[in-house]
């Protein structure tokens, strides 16, 4: 090898070093200027929502189809919020539908509803589980808000246990209420005695 193309590699191979120095340098100082923003519920803290199952309990007999509902409420009074739109995460069966997917819009202080339909399998174990469902809208990303609740897993719902206690409770009412007409006809009569 003659001493030109000698000098000539090592040249080149300098070259090349200061080049991949000065880039990796161009690369270090080009990340370090950026700066990784972790959101959450305070960056957030000007939009209210209202998120619920409706108070109810969420009971479903074992291998059965069930459509629950989940409330969505626009708690601001002056801001519409749009495609608002509810996933789950970690949903412990399967979801075959949410409906309405997304809402156009919600208005100020305007309660929608959506309805999911979930399948619990003849397999699953009797016991409560915890459901988590995301709420996202143009305004906000879906790890802000969220809903979460259990549903209970039960052998078969007893519809005639349901309607006694049902039942128990109407005569109840039926029997407060007469007991109060009475009390109440009692004291007219009362006012109407002379003295």
């Amino acid at each position: 090898m003659n001493k030109n193309m000698i000098i000539s590699s090592v040249a080149l191979l300098l070259i090349m070093s200061v080049m991949l120095i000065i880039n990796s340098h161009q690369v270090n100082a080009g990340f370090s200027n950026i700066t990784v923003v972790s959101l959450t519920e305070k960056n957030y803290s000007n939009i209210w929502l209202g998120i619920s199952t409706g108070g109810y309990a969420l009971i479903t007999p074992i291998n059965n189809s069930y459509t629950f509902r989940i409330f969505v409420k626009n708690g601001m009074g002056d801001a519409s919020m749009h495609n608002l739109a509810i996933a789950p995460r970690n949903f412990p069966f399967q979801v075959n539908s949410i409906k309405p997917k997304t809402i156009d819009q919600i208005k100020p202080m305007e309660i929608v509803i959506f309805y999911v339909n979930a399948t619990i399998p003849e397999n699953a174990t009797l016991g409560k589980y915890p459901i988590i469902f995301d709420v996202y809208a143009d305004e906000f990303p879906s790890d802000v808000f969220k809903l979460s609740s259990e549903i209970t897993v039960v052998q078969k719902i007893d519809y005639v246990q349901y309607g006694i206690y049902l039942l128990i409770a109407i005569g109840l009412i039926i029997w407060l209420f007469v007991r109060k007409n009475r009390m109440l006809k009692e004291m007219q009569g009362r006012a109407r005695e002379p003295e």
